[in-house]
């Protein structure tokens, strides 16, 4: 049976109110998925309670050890260098902590609910046009002044392949405008192949595969839950985007619809619904590519990020890391079994952190 069918067979069910807390394909293979099945509970379960880390700490084993991004416990305490920072705050000089990232340029206010950088003017609700002149050691990129070591590589020295840098900036999407520091993303979704090393290392839980989607080279993996990406990205020495984060890794400054620009989403850029029966191995559509190099942001499979879902804060706002309450996490992207709209950068859902989808994956950041 196709993953198509027994998705349809899954919504009989759901229609039905039989339970729908199992690994395979659900109400999440349509575009309404990403608020299927969220709980209205108002804190977390004991089960994530026992495994929350106040931030900037992460998850980094399954005796429930907290340490910063990049240490490991070893001989009963967190030894290791910092790799990675919380949203708001930078790696220090001698990355041995973090501290408060530095202000961003100033901003003009053009409309009612539009801010701009100085220079930029308005058109169609967006600020437009490059900013000139900027600071010494910026240039003018994405609508924006960003430093000039953002471009192509980290400011921390070369990165591996598969991460790129993302350099902070300022974006509006809706009726915000938010401010992000830099961070360095992962190129693509976690594959299956890479997340089965943290659980031979005896770090994650194993991810079910009963349909056979992680056994394809280059499969992203799925069926995890949001505590399992925690844990691996960790494990790692990184953790989840913000969901601000991930937005700006799409968007980047000039407030577009999709990581490639205002074209509605077909098979050549993203893999959604009627482009094939499940995910491609991670970085198959280039042409997808967001401005930074960022691929599958928008298809392929949804992805968790470390929010809480709530609404959302008007007006300016900096590093924002959502609500400090509440069950649900927040899923973005959409996913193979998505229409386009579901695809577009601004789209949002939420699951409960516990469940396993067969179409939601994640991707990791390095913050700083």
């Amino acid at each position: 049976m196709t993953l198509s069918a027994l998705g349809s067979a899954r919504a009989q069910r759901i229609d039905a109110g039989a339970p729908t807390n199992d690994t395979g394909p659900s109400a999440l293979s349509t575009d309404a998925a990403l608020t299927a099945d969220v709980p209205t509970a108002a804190d977390a379960t004991p089960d994530e309670a026992a495994l929350r880390c106040p931030l900037p700490s992460v998850l980094v084993d399954r005796a429930g050890h907290c340490c910063r991004p990049g240490q490991r416990w070893l001989r009963a305490r967190c030894q290791g260098p910092v790799l990675t920072c919380p949203p708001g705050e930078a790696p220090r000089a001698d990355r041995a902590g973090c501290e408060p990232r530095p202000c961003e340029a100033p901003l003009v206010r053009l409309g009612q609910r539009l801010w701009c950088l100085a220079g930029q003017t308005e058109r169609e609700g967006r600020c437009v046009g490059r900013v000139e002149p900027c600071p010494a050691g910026s240039v003018a990129a994405g609508g924006g002044c960003v430093p000039s070591a953002s471009l192509g590589q980290a400011p921390h020295g070369p990165l591996p392949p598969s991460v790129l840098w993302v350099p902070g900036g300022i974006y509006r999407a809706g009726a915000r405008v938010l401010s992000v520091g830099a961070f360095a993303m992962d190129r693509t979704e976690v594959t299956a192949q890479a997340y089965q090393g943290c659980v031979t290392a005896g770090v994650c839980e194993p991810a079910p595969d009963p349909y056979g989607l992680l056994r394809a080279p280059g499969a992203p993996v799925v069926n995890v839950r949001w505590m399992d990406a925690v844990t691996y990205c960790g494990w790692v020495g990184g953790r989840l985007p913000t969901e601000a984060e991930w937005e700006l890794a799409g968007r980047s400054v000039d407030g577009r619809r999709y990581p490639w620009g205002e074209r509605l989403a077909d098979c050549s850029l993203a893999q959604l619904n009627g482009c094939g029966d499940g995910p491609r191995a991670v970085g198959s559509l280039p042409a997808g590519r967001s401005p930074f190099g960022v691929l599958d942001l928008a298809g392929n499979v949804a992805e968790w990020v470390s929010d809480r879902l709530g609404p959302l804060e008007p007006g300016f706002v900096r590093d924002p890391t959502g609500p400090d309450q509440g069950l649900p996490r927040v899923v973005r992207g959409g996913s193979f079994g998505s229409v386009p709209a579901a695809l577009e950068l601004g789209a949002r859902g939420g699951l409960d952190p516990r469940e396993r989808r067969y179409n939601v994956g994640f991707r990791c950041v390095r913050g700083g």
